[in-house]
Order: structure tokens, then sequence, then C-alpha cells
């Protein structure tokens, strides 16, 4: 593993190695690697949560704003703090995620609304 590239004390390795496989679900995990994960995912919150404290409303304002007008951009050009605020929104219910297939049922998107007439011939 070490002359692919992987760190056999990797977290994600030792998952790959106990499952045979990639796990892309926390219940296919063995006991004690869900244990862990559990902690883990725990302590990275509690961490998360400590840090957010300092986050006031007035920058989540910000962020939705700056999120707005510069789609697909990193608030402030700091990528941690973009998905910070973003995590934050989104534990604290700030922030809400809508379908793709939600928001296209409010769209335009098939249509062209806008009347016009030929002025021009198309065969001369």
């Amino acid at each position: 593993l070490q002359r692919a590239g992987f760190d056999a004390g990797n977290f994600s390795t030792r998952i790959v190695q106990e499952a045979g496989r990639v796990v892309t679900e926390a219940d296919a995990l063995p006991g004690e690697l869900r244990i862990h994960l559990h902690h883990v995912v725990k302590t990275l919150l509690s961490v998360c949560k400590k840090e957010a404290e300092h986050t006031t409303a007035q920058e989540l304002v910000e962020f939705l704003s700056w999120c707005t007008k510069h789609p697909g951009k990193v608030f402030k050009g700091d990528a941690r703090k973009h998905k910070q605020i973003l995590l934050l929104g989104l534990l604290n219910n700030d922030v809400v995620v809508v379908k793709r297939s939600a928001m296209e049922r409010f769209t335009v998107h098939r249509y062209i609304p806008v009347t016009w007439r030929r002025v021009i011939d198309l065969v001369t």
C-alpha cells in the first residue's frame, strides 16, 4: 500500500483494509471501526462548534450575500472559513439545501418567454 501512495496509519486506509472494499455507508463498517468513526465525527463537530462560536450572524449574512453574487467562488478567498460557515449554517438550519429538481419547477428553462418575428427570409 505504501508503494501505491497510501498511508498505512490513515483511518480511511484502515477502513479499506478491514472491509476489503471502499465503504460508502457507515453501516457497512465493522463494529470497532464504526465506533471509532463515531468518535472522530463527534470530535470534529465539537471542534467546529467551538470555532463557530466566533462566527456572528452578520458574517452569515455576508456569506449568503457573497454566495449569491459570486456562485462557485470561495468566501473571502478562505476555503476553510467558507466550509466552516456553510457547515455551521446547515447544522443550525440557517442554510437549507434545495434539490435541483425542486428549483427547476420554478424556472422557465425549457421555454424562452420572448415573442419574435422573422424579418429576413430563410432562403434567398
